[in-house]
C-alpha cells in the first residue's frame, strides 16, 4: 500500500477511533450523573475510559509484535496530557482554580514516572508488572480516600430504561475502538517494516496525539461552556491508567529498554513537568495562562529534542 495512502487512512481511522472513545465517555458519564455517583469518582472513572484508545492499541501491538509502539504510546500520552491538553486547557480558561493539597499529587507522579525509573536496569517484566498493577489500586483507593469527604454518594434508583440507550452506545463504542486499533496497528506495522522506523518512537511522539484527543475535546468543550473547572482528576485518571496497562504488557511479555536518547530525553521530561506542576498547584491555588504557555514550550522542547534523534539508528 502507498505510503500516502497509508497516512490518510490512518488519519480517518484516529478521527472514528477519537470518536468512538469521546462517546463512551459522554455516555457513561450521563450514566454516572443518573445515577449520582460524586465527582471526583467520575473524573477518575472517565480518565480510565478516556484511555481506551491506548489501551486497545496496546493490546493490538502486544498481538502484532510491535510491543515498543504500545510502551511509547502509553509513555508518550502522559507527557502529552500533562503538558500540551493541560496547557491548551489553561490557555483557553485563561485560569483553573484548585486547592492547593499536594500530597495525592506527589502520589500520582511517583507512579506516572515509575515505569521509567523501573527500567533503569534495561527491563520490565513480570514482577516490575506485577507491582505498578497493585500500586494502581493502591493509589486510586488513597486518592478516593483523600477526597470522598468532600463528596455525598448518593445513589439514585432509576428504571433500566433510562440508562438502555447509553449503555448500548458505550458497548457499541467499544467495539469500534477496539476494531479501529486492531487495524491502525495493521497500517503502522506495514509502514515500520517498510521504512524501518523505531516503534518505540513512533508509538512516543504521534500515536499520542490521536489517542488522546478525546481529552484534548475535554479541554476545548470546558472552554465552549466557560466552565473553568478543568477535571484535573479525569487527566490523573487517565495518565495512571496509562501505567496500569504498561503494567498489564510487562506481565504478559517482558520489555527490553535500550536507555538510550530517546528513554533519557522522556524521563528527564516526565520528572521536569512533575516539578513544574507541583509549583504551578501550589503557587496561588490556581494555574494561569503563562503557566499553561509553558508547559506548551515543555511539550514543544520535547518533541524537538527527540526529532533530533535519528529514528533509524535506536
Amino acid at each position: 500500500m502507498p505510503a500516502l495512502v497509508s497516512l490518510s487512512l490512518l488519519i480517518i481511522l484516529f478521527a472514528i477511533l477519537s470518536l468512538s472513545a469521546d462517546q463512551v465517555a459522554k455516555n457513561l458519564r450521563v450514566m454516572a450523573v443518573k445515577l449520582g455517583l460524586p465527582i471526583f469518582l467520575l473524573g477518575l472513572v472517565l480518565g480510565l475510559l478516556t484511555s481506551f484508545p491506548e489501551g486497545a492499541i496496546a493490546i493490538n501491538a502486544m498481538i502484532g509484535n510491535v510491543q515498543g509502539l504500545s510502551i511509547g504510546n502509553l509513555l508518550g500520552g502522559i507527557i502529552v496530557m500533562f503538558s500540551l491538553i493541560l496547557g491548551i486547557g489553561i490557555i483557553l480558561n485563561k485560569e483553573i482554580t484548585n486547592d492547593g493539597r499536594l500530597s495525592y499529587l506527589l502520589l500520582c507522579f511517583g507512579y506516572l514516572i515509575m515505569p521509567l525509573a523501573l527500567a533503569l536496569k534495561g527491563s520490565l517484566n513480570y514482577i516490575d508488572g506485577f507491582f505498578l498493577i497493585i500500586l494502581y489500586f493502591m493509589l486510586m483507593a488513597r486518592l478516593y480516600h483523600s477526597n470522598h469527604q468532600m463528596f455525598s454518594l448518593k445513589i439514585a434508583i432509576v428504571s433500566e430504561t433510562k440508562i438502555v440507550r447509553e449503555t448500548l452506545i458505550v458497548l457499541g463504542g467499544i467495539v469500534l475502538i477496539l476494531l479501529t486499533s486492531h487495524f491502525i496497528i495493521n497500517i503502522t506495522g506495514d509502514l515500520l517494516q517498510q521504512y524501518k522506523l523505531y516503534p518505540f518512537l513512533i508509538g512516543l511522539l504521534f500515536f499520542p496525539i490521536g489517542t488522546n484527543l478525546p481529552e484534548l475535546t475535554v479541554a476545548i468543550a470546558s472552554w465552549r461552556r466557560r466552565d473553568k473547572e478543568l477535571s484535573f482528576s479525569n487527566l490523573l485518571g487517565s495518565s495512571a491508567a496509562n501505567v496500569l496497562m504498561i503494567g498489564v504488557l510487562v506481565t504478559i511479555k517482558t520489555f527490553t529498554f535500550n536507555n538510550n536518547y530517546n528513554y533519557w530525553v522522556t524521563l528527564i521530561f516526565l520528572i521536569a513537568l512533575a516539578i513544574l506542576l507541583l509549583i504551578f498547584y501550589r503557587s496561588g491555588k490556581k494555574l494561569t495562562r503563562w503557566e499553561g504557555i509553558t508547559l506548551l514550550a515543555v511539550y514543544l522542547l520535547f518533541m524537538i529534542l527527540q526529532f533530533r534523534s535519528d529514528p533509524l539508528h535506536l
